[in-house]
């Protein structure tokens, strides 16, 4: 838990200040003295440590890291320790206090851009991308495995410890060698066949499985960017297919401009992105009206292919929320062909396309204005395309860059790019870099660290109350 800011690395939270919120039982006025393997492991594993505290839900890794937190309780009850959870709640105000701080004045740009990727969607049931593919996803490829001329070519590569962006980048491999050196036109086929299967197959198993019930955190981000004083434009690129930003904006009634037009065939123009709404007040004086613009790098479940729809070919479709239950509502699947770039190693070829070259031309734009800042989250610098316009970004001397890394930054230094980016943050003051899964987790990003205070929004306090209504008539007692 450290971020470089100004040049410099800061430490979160010190073992000193750590120190200070474990008490003993009978003697909760004396200072102790911790010893260091309990101080380490709760800042190694504070975030879990913290849910621990606060009586929240969460998953452990596995039974091994399960059996290390059952062994550090043990010790506490053995020496007669407690946390005491006012001292860390007050010590985290503090310490996110001084951060916003730092940050404020990012948010103050002319120009305010957000990159955000799966690590914010995470919440509501996404998996992340790089997780090792799951059992369903293999047993497509063990079936086709049975399948006359890819016995062996399958068989030849082991693909149980792959992640699916890994998978699918050997897959096209086979293909592509398959069908422009070899020219088997039957091989080639099969190999098409499996490669749809998994990608259908991904697309429900890692993008489908999110809950539009209750998407908190992108409706606290909206509210937040909305209250801004300043700014009236905003510019959010996400690499995310899901809808949960539309969804959020819908319901609390924000203005979102994704690019498309139209009323029965709503058609896509990056033209649309320049457009600002004017309000005119009661003094005849025009107002711009706070507006959104969401890009989507990597496209969208919402667009489908309509090759009579020129010049970009896409449109965008009203997507139905199934409400199984109270609890679960998911996005209801068709098999129509999808207009996203899937998570491969060699999508950057992709991304020269239409209309995915406008929205990369868009992002490249924006983030090299004048007095420009973006801030990255939930990213994890996986897109070779991204990460060549980020770096490039850095020649303009009027941009800051504020990075969210989840991992901590031993590991991020074994990213060839990111080590690049950090050793940079040190004698670049435009750079600041947050690490590890507390700073950088995308609900302390939105509820703790945005120096934004959220306005109340009228219309969202009328559904709030709306829905209570509903909730009475039905005798629903949630």
């Amino acid at each position: 838990m450290e971020y470089i800011y100004q040049k410099s690395l800061y430490q979160f939270l010190k073992k000193e200040e750590i120190n200070k919120i474990f008490i003993n039982k009978d003697k909760e006025n004396i200072e102790i003295e911790i010893d260091d393997d309990i101080l380490n492991f709760f800042l190694q594993n504070f975030k879990k440590n913290y849910k621990i505290l606060k009586n929240k839900i969460f998953e452990y890794r596995d039974q091994e890291e399960k059996k290390k937190f059952e062994e550090f309780d043990k010790k506490l009850k053995e020496k007669n320790l407690k946390i005491s959870k006012d001292k860390l709640e007050n010590l985290l105000k503090e310490k996110y206090r001084v951060i916003r701080e730092k940050v404020a004045p990012f948010i103050t740009s002319d120009n305010l851009n957000f990159l955000i990727s799966n690590g914010c969607s995470m919440y509501t049931g996404s998996k992340g991308i790089n997780d090792t593919a799951k059992n369903d996803l293999l047993n497509i490829i063990e079936r086709y495995k049975s399948k006359k001329g890819l016995q062996y070519l399958l068989k030849t590569i082991d693909f149980t410890n792959l992640s699916p962006e890994k998978v699918l980048d050997k897959l096209y491999q086979i293909d592509n060698f398959h069908t422009n050196i070899l020219s088997k036109k039957v091989v080639s086929e099969k190999i098409k066949s499996l490669i749809k299967e998994y990608k259908e197959i991904f697309l429900k198993n890692y993008v489908l499985e999110i809950n539009y019930k209750n998407p908190y955190l992108h409706e606290e981000l909206l509210l937040k960017l909305v209250s801004i004083k300043k700014q009236n434009h905003i510019n959010i690129f996400t690499l995310n297919y899901d809808i949960l930003i539309e969804v959020s904006a819908e319901k609390l009634g924000i203005p979102i401009n994704n690019g498309f037009q139209g009323f029965q065939i709503r058609k896509f123009n990056p033209a649309n992105f320049n457009y600002k709404n004017y309000v005119e007040t009661s003094n005849g004086d025009k107002k711009i009206e706070k507006s959104i613009n969401l890009i989507k790098l990597h496209g969208s479940l919402s667009w489908e292919k309509d090759e009579s729809v020129l010049p970009y070919n896409i449109i965008e479709k009203q997507l139905e929320l199934n409400k199984t239950d109270s609890e679960n509502w998911k996005l209801n699947y068709n098999n129509k062909e999808k207009i996203i770039i899937y998570p491969v190693q060699t999508k950057k070829s992709y991304t020269l396309d239409l209309p995915y070259s406008e929205m990369f031309r868009q992002f490249n734009d924006v983030i090299n204005k004048t007095n420009s800042t973006l801030f990255i989250m939930g990213y994890s610098f996986s897109d070779e395309h991204i990460n060549d316009i980020i770096e490039n970004s850095l020649s303009n001397p009027f941009i800051n860059i504020v990075l969210f890394l989840y991992s901590n930054q031993e590991e991020c230094l074994k990213n060839e790019y990111l080590k690049k980016l950090i050793t940079r943050a040190y004698i670049d003051s435009r750079l600041t870099i947050f690490f590890g899964d507390t700073l950088s987790d995308f609900e302390n990003i939105v509820s703790d660290i945005l120096p934004i205070e959220a306005e109340k929004n009228p219309y969202r306090e009328v559904i709030r109350q709306l829905e209570e209504l509903v909730r009475i008539k039905n005798g629903d007692e949630e």
